[in-house]
């Protein structure tokens, strides 16, 4: 997949990591990758037996609708349905009580809670969300968007 950059790890687990990496393989590199691969596979594995599974999917119905405009470069319509973080995003829109309309803001902080708080991609997905049809501006209010493409 590429790197990984992460802050505010406790050295001493690190190393302690590190020191299992190298008793278990005999070497760091390529080895730490695996295993730290592993690590977190078993922590989300653990969490989802704690918590019980949360399949998105289940609560969200798939829409496949040909987006407006091009955006192949970004690899964004590839597979011809919408991506899973616009799913993520609705499934906040349930979250916080909103079924069937929402405010400009609304759907914004949602982004925000699970994209990112960037201007930039905040725009961005708020295009992709009308350009697969999840969302719809109203006709009469241009702040109020349609819900749409989930089942309440």
């Amino acid at each position: 997949m590429g790197r990984l950059n992460a802050r505010n790890i406790d050295n001493k687990i690190l190393e302690r990591f590190k020191i299992e990496v190298i008793r278990r393989h005999g070497k760091l590199h390529g080895a730490f990758s695996q295993e730290l691969t592993k690590a977190l596979q078993l922590y989300l594995d653990s969490i989802s037996n704690e918590e019980g599974e949360r399949d998105i999917s289940s609560k969200v119905k798939k829409v496949k609708i040909k987006p407006r405009g091009k955006r192949d470069n970004f690899g964004v319509y590839a597979s011809g349905s919408a991506p899973e973080k616009l799913y993520l995003i609705m499934a906040e829109l349930k979250r916080m009580g909103l079924i069937q309309q929402a405010l400009d803001k609304d759907i914004r902080v949602s982004i925000t809670r699970t994209i990112g708080t960037d201007p930039k991609v905040v725009k961005w997905y708020m295009r992709l969300l009308q350009d697969y049809g999840f969302i719809k501006p109203h006709p009469k209010n241009p702040i109020i968007f349609n819900l749409n493409g989930y089942e309440p």
